[in-house]
């Protein structure tokens, strides 16, 4: 039993590494759009774009399609 713990937590904590990966790449590449992360944002439990990504991609929180919404209000602004 407690090997079978110790394989659960090796994989939980390869998979923690890819979602880390994957987390930094979208904040990257908004940072290369010149995404304003300080920016208001309509998310409930998110007082700024930083945060509502954040409990996005942590908790489902808000939806991709609002985020997206947000985001392409702010490039749509310095259009």
């Amino acid at each position: 039993m407690i090997t079978e713990v110790g394989k659960l937590l090796k994989k939980a904590r390869s998979l923690q590494k890819k979602a880390d990966e994957a987390s930094f790449c979208v904040y990257q590449t908004l940072e290369s759009m010149g995404i304003n992360f300080d920016a208001p944002t309509r998310a409930e439990n998110a007082d700024c774009l930083n945060d509502a990504i954040s409990c996005y991609i942590q908790y489902g929180e808000f939806g991709c399609r609002n985020l997206i919404l947000e985001i392409q209000g702010q490039l749509d602004k310095e259009a």
